[in-house]
């Protein structure tokens, strides 16, 4: 052995032209660096606690049985899919661990509904989808999971490695295609690698900045043994010598697929789930910057209560200590319920502007935010986020309010430590002065809307049809919204009833999130209220899934705002450019009516009159657990004037 590798050195240095003693060197340091490689991770994935061994049956056993039963030890209750024969062992798996297995109409729904599963139980939701086209489907709303910082386990479908390249069915390069927009991708080679690849990346999901996940798993992996070993066998034809060694080799593969499945396989309990953490210094400076402060607010995003129900009732008792005016957008929409004395709805930039001691929980200065060029100069800026790059974001754009102290923490762990630290001592209505007048600012605006909701329009004012549907929601109601100018309109003029009560998309700004939205809402909560707010453009993503509403008894009240237009970008258009072309919709869509074709119930408004009569018959049969889709045509106002953003 001395002998061969002193030849294989020398053939090196000869090659790289490099002398024999640096080659030595260079390949010490190459084997070091892969043993300490090899030592840190071995060392940062702590497994979880055993929970018990699964004892594989080589002649019945298949990996979605492990799949299965790794998902229910993860506290998984649904997987969203549409179904493929590369995943079927997934999915049987995951009904026989006890898991509600719920197929819809199109792929990128099963991903929506997965991500809005994690939003509200802080479960990572689970999408299963076949390879290629399948996986393609999901590709926007992976995207906007990542983007909205939401933990997803998206498990896809491939071809088995024996043929990939090579033509087969649906193959593509998936990990090329998923690997920019997930934290974590891992394709299955051997069966043995599953439980370990699905506990790390349940744990990587929900790391640091969450976000979704993709574990690949060919074909191969999937079914059981002697059916893969006949199915590939049969293949390849014919008794002479070729043929016999090409399946002898193929056998060989196959044993490496199934090696290891002898001895029982243990399945753990979740791993650990790690994040950034604040120091008491960056507390102790925000307790003190509130304690000088004669006009703080509060804006808390979505990140903020990332940790699930459990910490967001924490939170909320911190944010009531502390005082402070708060503005909530995102998931946080709703925390404070819909009528706390704190919580101002709108006006944050006009806030931004007077306020001396800016504090920003879980979300950049992004758009939204206005990039915080609102801020004055010298104002007293604390901004929170697990994410690092989020906490840098735009500083160029704002360098004379740059943040006084950035906090790469977990934004609900760092406003409890400042609540916990705030002397109790303080007049608890040192700020009453103040919130009146953030209160004041929203109670003026809200003033503007009704003046805007008694403008004479054709059909029904989109502002009346709000107001007017803001009297009529349950307490319980969850709130999805899926469009641009209407939506934009509910949530300025319909009130968030409850915590985890709202959910839209987010920054990515896509359509065609709202039947997988309502669907999760519903099934994680099923006895409460869903409403799910349409644009007339929106709604033809995924209205198909009234049919997944009916099929699983998931009853949704589904309003789409119609305006025979994609209005969001209309107004703008016609303003600058002079010309309606691509933006125009019209009114014989009778969106209503497909609802009933799929089984579920439709109505039509089309003058204020209608509205409450409408209402309180979808409420009812909605009671009754039936879908109802209502067809509101609105009519067209300057509300949402100059709207366009950049």
């Amino acid at each position: 052995m001395p002998g061969v590798l002193s030849v294989l050195l020398s053939s090196v240095a000869f090659r790289t032209g490099l002398s024999e003693q640096k080659v030595k060197l260079y390949t010490a340091l190459a084997g070091l660096m892969g043993l300490a490689v090899y030592f840190l991770r071995s060392r940062g994935l702590k497994r979880g606690k055993m929970v018990y061994k699964f004892v594989w049956d080589r002649s019945t056993s298949n990996a979605g049985d492990l799949v299965g039963e790794c998902l229910k030890q993860h506290g998984v209750k649904f997987v969203y899919t549409l179904c493929g024969g590369h995943v079927s062992p997934i999915l049987v798996g995951s009904k026989k661990a006890g898991i509600r297995v719920i197929d819809v109409r199109h792929e990128a729904t099963a991903a929506f509904a997965a991500e809005a599963t994690s939003r509200l139980t802080g479960v990572p939701g689970v999408c299963v989808v076949t390879a290629g086209p399948g996986l393609t489907n999901t590709l926007t709303a992976i995207k906007n999971a990542e983007l909205s910082q939401t933990p997803l386990i998206l498990l896809g479908g491939a071809t088995s490695d024996l043929l990939k390249g090579r033509h087969s069915l649906q193959d593509i390069d998936q990990m090329a295609v998923f690997r920019p927009h997930c934290k974590f991708v891992k394709h299955i080679s051997r069966v043995e690698e599953i439980l370990p690849s699905l506990e790390e990346a349940f744990m990587q999901s929900m790391s640091g900045t969450p976000g979704p996940v993709f574990v690949e798993f060919p074909i191969d992996t999937l079914y059981q043994e002697s059916l893969t070993r006949d199915t590939v066998a049969g293949m390849i034809r014919g008794k002479s010598l070729v043929p016999r060694m090409l399946r002898w080799g193929v056998s060989k593969i196959i044993n490496r697929i199934f090696t290891g499945l002898d001895r029982p396989i243990p399945i753990h309990a979740p791993m650990e789930v790690t994040f950034p953490k604040h120091s008491s210094s960056q507390v102790a400076q925000v307790v003190q910057a509130l304690k000088k402060a004669k006009k703080p607010m509060l804006v808390l995003g979505s990140q903020s209560v990332c940790q699930g129900p459990e910490k967001m009732r924490e939170l909320v008792a911190a944010v009531t200590k502390l005082g402070i005016p708060v503005w909530l957008q995102g998931m946080c929409r709703g925390l404070l319920g819909k009528s706390h004395r704190l919580y101002v709805p709108s006006n944050r930039n006009k806030a931004f502007s007077e306020s001396d001691c800016v504090l920003i929980s879980g979300v950049p200065f992004d758009f939204r935010t206005n990039y915080g060029l609102s801020i004055p100069m010298g104002v007293f800026i604390a901004s929170v986020n697990r994410n690092l790059d989020d906490l840098q974001i735009n500083r160029d754009f704002k360098m004379w309010t740059a943040p006084s102290v950035l906090v790469n923490a977990d934004p609900a762990d760092f406003l409890i430590a400042v609540a916990d630290k705030y002397p109790s001592a303080l007049p608890s209505t040192q700020w009453d002065e103040w919130i009146d007048t953030c209160s004041g600012y929203h109670a003026e605006r809200m003033r503007k809307n009704a003046l805007t909701s008694e403008v004479v329009t054709d059909f029904v004012n989109p502002v009346k049809l709000c107001m007017e549907i803001n009297n009529y929601i349950s307490d319980d109601a969850t709130l999805i919204g899926d469009g641009g100018d209407f939506v934009a309109t509910v949530a300025y003029n319909v009130n968030t009833r409850k915590p985890l009560g709202w959910m839209t998309a987010g920054l990515y700004g896509t359509l065609g999130a709202g039947a997988g939205y309502a669907l999760a809402a519903k099934l994680v909560n099923p006895g409460d209220e869903v409403v799910l707010f349409w644009g007339d453009g929106s709604c033809g993503y995924s209205v198909m899934d009234f049919d997944t509403f009916r099929r699983f008894e998931t009853p949704v009240i589904a309003i789409v705002g119609n305006d025979a237009c994609w209005n969001q970008i209309y107004r703008g258009q016609i303003e600058m450019l002079k010309d309606d072309v691509g933006c125009t919709l019209d009114f014989g869509s009778q969106y209503h009516e497909v609802a009933r074709a799929l089984g579920c119930e439709g109505f039509l408004i089309e003058k204020h009159e209608d509205i409450g009569p409408v209402l309180q018959k979808a409420k009812l049969l909605a009671a009754q657990g039936k879908s109802v889709l209502i067809n509101a045509k609105i009519g067209r106002t300057d509300y949402r004037q100059g709207s366009i953003s950049f």
